[in-house]
Protein backbone atom coordinates (compact mmCIF):
# COMPACT_ATOMS: atom_id res chain seq x y z
CA UNK A 1 0.00 0.00 0.00
CA UNK A 2 1.31 3.29 -0.81
CA UNK A 3 0.74 7.13 -0.19
CA UNK A 4 0.75 9.36 -3.27
CA UNK A 5 2.66 12.85 -2.42
CA UNK A 6 1.97 15.51 -4.40
CA UNK A 7 3.96 19.06 -4.71
CA UNK A 8 2.97 22.06 -7.19
CA UNK A 9 5.27 24.51 -7.53
CA UNK A 10 2.71 27.71 -7.61
CA UNK A 11 3.01 31.35 -8.58
CA UNK A 12 2.00 33.25 -5.39
CA UNK A 13 -1.44 34.34 -6.79
CA UNK A 14 -3.09 31.43 -7.88
CA UNK A 15 -1.86 29.39 -4.99
CA UNK A 16 -6.03 29.34 -3.65
CA UNK A 17 -6.74 28.15 -7.22
CA UNK A 18 -4.48 25.27 -6.39
CA UNK A 19 -4.95 24.71 -3.52
CA UNK A 20 -8.96 23.47 -4.69
CA UNK A 21 -7.90 21.91 -6.96
CA UNK A 22 -5.83 19.59 -5.01
CA UNK A 23 -8.84 19.65 -2.32
CA UNK A 24 -11.06 18.79 -5.26
CA UNK A 25 -8.75 15.68 -5.85
CA UNK A 26 -8.68 14.26 -2.67
CA UNK A 27 -6.20 15.97 -0.26
CA UNK A 28 -7.09 15.97 3.21
CA UNK A 29 -4.84 18.90 4.25
CA UNK A 30 -2.13 21.12 2.46
CA UNK A 31 1.52 22.59 3.38
CA UNK A 32 2.60 25.08 2.48
CA UNK A 33 6.32 25.81 1.73
CA UNK A 34 8.79 28.83 0.62
CA UNK A 35 9.77 29.12 -2.84
CA UNK A 36 11.68 31.58 -4.45
CA UNK A 37 10.30 35.22 -6.74
CA UNK A 38 6.56 35.11 -5.17
CA UNK A 39 6.07 31.49 -5.32
CA UNK A 40 4.62 29.05 -3.24
CA UNK A 41 5.27 25.22 -2.91
CA UNK A 42 1.92 23.14 -2.19
CA UNK A 43 2.77 20.06 -0.70
CA UNK A 44 -0.36 17.14 0.18
CA UNK A 45 -0.69 13.03 0.60
CA UNK A 46 -2.98 10.79 0.04
CA UNK A 47 -3.46 6.94 -0.09
CA UNK A 48 -2.84 5.34 -3.56
CA UNK A 49 -6.04 3.41 -5.07
CA UNK A 50 -7.31 2.79 -8.22
CA UNK A 51 -8.04 5.84 -9.66
CA UNK A 52 -5.19 7.56 -8.22
CA UNK A 53 -2.74 8.04 -11.15
CA UNK A 54 -6.25 8.87 -13.01
CA UNK A 55 -6.68 11.60 -11.03
CA UNK A 56 -3.33 12.93 -10.86
CA UNK A 57 -3.15 12.87 -14.79
CA UNK A 58 -5.94 14.77 -14.87
CA UNK A 59 -4.95 17.16 -12.22
CA UNK A 60 -1.60 17.75 -13.95
CA UNK A 61 -3.73 18.48 -17.35
CA UNK A 62 -5.76 21.13 -15.55
CA UNK A 63 -2.60 22.73 -13.67
CA UNK A 64 -1.04 22.69 -17.28
CA UNK A 65 -3.73 25.17 -18.77
CA UNK A 66 -3.52 27.21 -15.76
CA UNK A 67 0.02 27.89 -16.25
CA UNK A 68 -0.38 29.15 -19.53
CA UNK A 69 -3.46 31.00 -18.64
CA UNK A 70 -1.36 32.68 -16.30
CA UNK A 71 1.76 32.77 -18.75
CA UNK A 72 4.19 31.00 -15.94
CA UNK A 73 4.37 27.50 -15.26
CA UNK A 74 2.80 25.45 -12.81
CA UNK A 75 4.96 22.76 -11.70
CA UNK A 76 3.68 19.16 -10.22
CA UNK A 77 5.50 16.51 -8.90
CA UNK A 78 3.74 13.08 -8.13
CA UNK A 79 5.73 10.34 -6.00
CA UNK A 80 5.24 7.18 -3.92
CA UNK A 81 6.56 7.98 -0.32
CA UNK A 82 5.38 5.22 2.10
CA UNK A 83 5.22 1.27 1.36
CA UNK A 84 3.21 0.19 4.56
CA UNK A 85 3.83 -3.06 6.30
CA UNK A 86 2.05 -4.69 9.15
CA UNK A 87 3.90 -5.44 12.54
CA UNK A 88 6.11 -8.90 12.28
CA UNK A 89 8.25 -7.41 9.15
CA UNK A 90 11.79 -7.82 9.68
CA UNK A 91 13.95 -4.59 11.16
CA UNK A 92 15.37 -2.99 8.24
CA UNK A 93 12.44 -2.96 6.03
CA UNK A 94 10.39 0.20 4.79
CA UNK A 95 7.44 0.86 7.16
CA UNK A 96 5.14 3.19 8.64
CA UNK A 97 7.65 5.85 7.62
CA UNK A 98 7.06 8.76 5.08
CA UNK A 99 10.04 10.41 3.23
CA UNK A 100 9.08 13.97 4.19
CA UNK A 101 7.97 14.93 7.98
CA UNK A 102 4.39 15.49 8.31
CA UNK A 103 2.92 17.89 10.50
CA UNK A 104 -1.02 19.15 11.73
CA UNK A 105 -1.35 22.46 9.73
CA UNK A 106 -4.32 23.71 11.94
CA UNK A 107 -5.94 22.95 15.53
CA UNK A 108 -8.67 20.46 14.46
CA UNK A 109 -11.31 18.98 16.02
CA UNK A 110 -10.48 14.92 15.28
CA UNK A 111 -13.42 13.44 17.53
CA UNK A 112 -15.90 14.92 19.62
CA UNK A 113 -13.55 16.01 22.48
CA UNK A 114 -9.94 15.77 21.15
CA UNK A 115 -8.31 18.87 19.47
CA UNK A 116 -5.33 18.06 17.20
CA UNK A 117 -2.40 20.86 16.74
CA UNK A 118 1.19 21.99 16.31
CA UNK A 119 3.07 22.95 19.17
CA UNK A 120 3.73 26.83 18.28
CA UNK A 121 -0.75 26.78 17.06
CA UNK A 122 -2.18 28.81 19.98
CA UNK A 123 -5.69 27.25 20.71
CA UNK A 124 -8.02 27.91 24.11
CA UNK A 125 -9.71 24.70 24.44
CA UNK A 126 -13.31 24.69 25.60
CA UNK A 127 -13.73 22.39 29.32
CA UNK A 128 -14.63 19.28 27.35
CA UNK A 129 -12.17 19.54 25.08
CA UNK A 130 -9.00 17.93 25.99
CA UNK A 131 -5.53 19.21 23.38
CA UNK A 132 -2.94 17.05 21.93
CA UNK A 133 0.15 18.58 20.22
CA UNK A 134 1.85 16.32 17.74
CA UNK A 135 5.32 17.74 16.52
CA UNK A 136 6.32 17.28 12.59
CA UNK A 137 7.76 13.53 12.33
CA UNK A 138 7.70 11.08 9.41
CA UNK A 139 5.98 8.30 11.41
CA UNK A 140 2.55 7.69 10.30
CA UNK A 141 -0.37 9.58 12.55
CA UNK A 142 -1.41 13.56 12.08
CA UNK A 143 -4.98 12.81 12.29
CA UNK A 144 -6.00 13.51 8.55
CA UNK A 145 -6.35 9.77 7.42
CA UNK A 146 -9.74 8.17 8.50
CA UNK A 147 -8.94 5.56 10.45
CA UNK A 148 -7.06 7.64 13.25
CA UNK A 149 -9.95 10.02 13.12
CA UNK A 150 -12.41 6.54 13.63
CA UNK A 151 -10.10 5.36 16.13
CA UNK A 152 -9.70 8.63 18.33
CA UNK A 153 -13.78 8.33 18.53
CA UNK A 154 -14.07 5.08 19.72
CA UNK A 155 -11.41 5.63 22.26
CA UNK A 156 -13.86 8.34 23.39
CA UNK A 157 -16.23 6.08 23.50
CA UNK A 158 -14.54 3.48 25.23
CA UNK A 159 -11.23 5.28 27.81
CA UNK A 160 -13.46 5.85 30.26
CA UNK A 161 -12.67 4.01 33.00
CA UNK A 162 -9.84 2.50 31.53
CA UNK A 163 -5.90 2.28 33.59
CA UNK A 164 -3.72 0.12 31.22
CA UNK A 165 -4.11 0.76 27.58
CA UNK A 166 -2.31 -0.54 24.46
CA UNK A 167 -1.60 1.07 21.55
CA UNK A 168 0.07 -1.38 18.79
CA UNK A 169 1.61 0.12 15.74
CA UNK A 170 1.86 3.70 17.66
CA UNK A 171 3.33 5.98 15.06
CA UNK A 172 3.58 9.33 16.40
CA UNK A 173 1.70 8.25 19.33
CA UNK A 174 -1.16 10.29 18.95
CA UNK A 175 -3.94 7.69 19.67
CA UNK A 176 -1.53 6.33 22.65
CA UNK A 177 -1.66 10.18 23.58
CA UNK A 178 -5.62 10.49 23.30
CA UNK A 179 -5.84 7.61 25.80
CA UNK A 180 -3.80 9.07 28.59
CA UNK A 181 -5.52 12.35 27.75
CA UNK A 182 -8.77 10.81 28.44
CA UNK A 183 -7.75 9.32 31.90
CA UNK A 184 -5.76 5.98 31.30
CA UNK A 185 -2.95 6.47 33.41
CA UNK A 186 -0.81 2.95 31.83
CA UNK A 187 -0.40 3.44 28.43
CA UNK A 188 2.55 1.34 26.40
CA UNK A 189 2.72 2.58 22.35
CA UNK A 190 4.38 -0.50 20.24
CA UNK A 191 6.15 -0.27 17.06
CA UNK A 192 8.36 -1.48 14.81
CA UNK A 193 9.73 1.44 13.68
CA UNK A 194 12.56 2.98 15.78
CA UNK A 195 11.70 6.53 14.77
CA UNK A 196 8.21 5.83 15.44
CA UNK A 197 9.18 4.92 19.30
CA UNK A 198 11.09 8.54 19.17
CA UNK A 199 8.26 10.54 17.82
CA UNK A 200 6.00 8.74 21.16
CA UNK A 201 8.49 9.75 23.38
CA UNK A 202 8.74 12.97 21.83
CA UNK A 203 5.14 13.80 22.28
CA UNK A 204 4.43 12.52 25.06
CA UNK A 205 7.01 14.34 26.81
CA UNK A 206 5.66 17.37 24.98
CA UNK A 207 2.19 17.01 26.23
CA UNK A 208 3.01 16.43 29.31
CA UNK A 209 2.22 13.02 29.35
CA UNK A 210 5.91 11.00 29.92
CA UNK A 211 4.83 9.62 33.38
CA UNK A 212 1.11 7.85 31.92
CA UNK A 213 2.50 6.72 27.93
CA UNK A 214 5.43 4.48 27.29
CA UNK A 215 7.26 3.17 24.36
CA UNK A 216 8.34 -0.63 23.50
CA UNK A 217 9.58 -2.32 20.63
CA UNK A 218 7.02 -4.28 18.51
CA UNK A 219 8.82 -7.50 19.21
CA UNK A 220 8.09 -6.89 23.05
CA UNK A 221 4.20 -8.12 22.49
CA UNK A 222 4.55 -11.43 23.31
CA UNK A 223 6.55 -11.02 26.30
CA UNK A 224 4.06 -7.62 27.17
CA UNK A 225 0.84 -10.00 26.97
CA UNK A 226 2.61 -12.98 29.21
CA UNK A 227 3.48 -10.08 31.64
CA UNK A 228 0.08 -8.13 31.61
CA UNK A 229 -2.49 -11.51 30.89
CA UNK A 230 -5.83 -10.37 31.78
CA UNK A 231 -4.97 -6.93 32.92
CA UNK A 232 -5.54 -4.83 30.03
CA UNK A 233 -8.37 -2.62 29.67
CA UNK A 234 -7.99 -1.48 26.44
CA UNK A 235 -6.23 -2.35 23.09
CA UNK A 236 -5.86 0.48 20.21
CA UNK A 237 -4.74 -1.41 16.73
CA UNK A 238 -4.34 0.35 13.34
CA UNK A 239 -3.02 -1.81 11.57
CA UNK A 240 -3.35 -3.74 8.07
CA UNK A 241 -5.66 -7.01 8.37
CA UNK A 242 -2.74 -9.24 8.08
CA UNK A 243 -1.32 -6.99 10.91
CA UNK A 244 -4.24 -7.78 12.69
CA UNK A 245 -4.29 -11.47 12.53
CA UNK A 246 -0.94 -11.87 13.79
CA UNK A 247 -1.45 -10.06 17.18
CA UNK A 248 -4.69 -11.43 17.30
CA UNK A 249 -3.68 -14.41 20.01
CA UNK A 250 -1.29 -11.71 22.61
CA UNK A 251 -4.37 -9.69 22.77
CA UNK A 252 -6.73 -11.72 23.43
CA UNK A 253 -4.26 -13.11 26.50
CA UNK A 254 -4.05 -9.50 27.51
CA UNK A 255 -7.41 -8.19 27.98
CA UNK A 256 -9.05 -8.08 30.41
CA UNK A 257 -12.50 -9.93 30.89
CA UNK A 258 -14.19 -6.01 30.46
CA UNK A 259 -11.52 -5.02 27.74
CA UNK A 260 -12.09 -3.84 24.61
CA UNK A 261 -10.31 -4.39 21.03
CA UNK A 262 -10.39 -1.25 19.00
CA UNK A 263 -9.54 -2.19 15.61
CA UNK A 264 -8.86 -0.15 12.11
CA UNK A 265 -7.09 0.29 9.24
CA UNK A 266 -9.33 -1.92 6.72
CA UNK A 267 -11.90 -1.06 4.00
CA UNK A 268 -15.24 -1.96 4.65
CA UNK A 269 -14.55 -4.77 1.82
CA UNK A 270 -11.87 -6.45 3.97
CA UNK A 271 -13.86 -6.30 7.18
CA UNK A 272 -15.88 -9.85 6.65
CA UNK A 273 -12.40 -12.09 6.10
CA UNK A 274 -10.74 -9.84 9.48
CA UNK A 275 -14.49 -10.44 11.31
CA UNK A 276 -14.13 -14.20 10.97
CA UNK A 277 -10.69 -14.46 11.86
CA UNK A 278 -10.99 -12.60 15.21
CA UNK A 279 -13.87 -14.24 15.52
CA UNK A 280 -11.68 -18.07 15.27
CA UNK A 281 -9.35 -16.15 17.68
CA UNK A 282 -12.06 -15.48 20.45
CA UNK A 283 -13.64 -12.43 19.95
CA UNK A 284 -17.00 -10.35 19.48
CA UNK A 285 -17.62 -7.62 17.72
CA UNK A 286 -19.42 -5.16 19.26
CA UNK A 287 -19.69 -1.64 17.76
CA UNK A 288 -18.89 -1.10 14.05
CA UNK A 289 -18.16 3.05 12.73
CA UNK A 290 -17.52 3.86 9.22
CA UNK A 291 -15.88 6.95 7.38
CA UNK A 292 -15.90 6.88 3.47
CA UNK A 293 -14.61 3.35 2.51
CA UNK A 294 -12.89 2.76 6.07
CA UNK A 295 -13.88 1.16 8.86
CA UNK A 296 -13.36 0.72 12.54
CA UNK A 297 -14.42 -1.97 14.85
CA UNK A 298 -14.50 -2.76 18.64
CA UNK A 299 -14.17 -6.15 19.63
CA UNK A 300 -14.72 -7.59 23.11
CA UNK A 301 -14.07 -11.28 24.18
CA UNK A 302 -16.33 -13.86 22.92
CA UNK A 303 -18.97 -14.96 24.98
CA UNK A 304 -19.98 -18.45 23.59
CA UNK A 305 -23.44 -18.40 24.11
CA UNK A 306 -24.01 -15.60 21.61
CA UNK A 307 -22.71 -14.67 18.08
CA UNK A 308 -22.90 -11.16 16.30
CA UNK A 309 -22.95 -10.58 12.37
CA UNK A 310 -20.77 -7.76 11.66
CA UNK A 311 -22.82 -7.64 7.97
CA UNK A 312 -26.29 -7.15 10.03
CA UNK A 313 -24.32 -4.10 12.19
CA UNK A 314 -23.25 -2.90 8.74
CA UNK A 315 -26.73 -2.31 7.43
CA UNK A 316 -27.34 -5.80 5.49
CA UNK A 317 -29.99 -8.40 6.37
CA UNK A 318 -29.81 -12.19 6.37
CA UNK A 319 -26.00 -12.11 6.75
CA UNK A 320 -25.75 -9.99 3.48
CA UNK A 321 -23.76 -6.53 3.55
CA UNK A 322 -26.78 -4.43 1.95
CA UNK A 323 -24.83 -1.36 -0.26
CA UNK A 324 -21.25 -2.16 1.11
CA UNK A 325 -18.91 -3.44 -0.87
CA UNK A 326 -17.34 -6.73 0.55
Amino acid sequence: MYWTELTVDVPGSAADAVGAMLFEWGADALQELPSVEGRLRLRTHRLWGVDTDRGVAILRRRLGALGRALGQPVRLRSRSVVHVLPVGISAGEHGWCFDTAMEVLVPELVGERIVLKAPDHAFVAAAHERVVSLLPSRAFGNGTHETTRLCVRALERHVEGATRVLDIGTGTGLLALVAASLGASQVVGLDIEPEALLATRDNAALNGLDAAVSVAHGDALPDLAERWAGTVDLVVANLLPRGMEQIAGHVRQALAPEGRFVVSGMRVREVRDLDMALLTAGFDIVEVTVEGDWCCLVYALADPTAFVDVARMLGGEDGQAGDADW
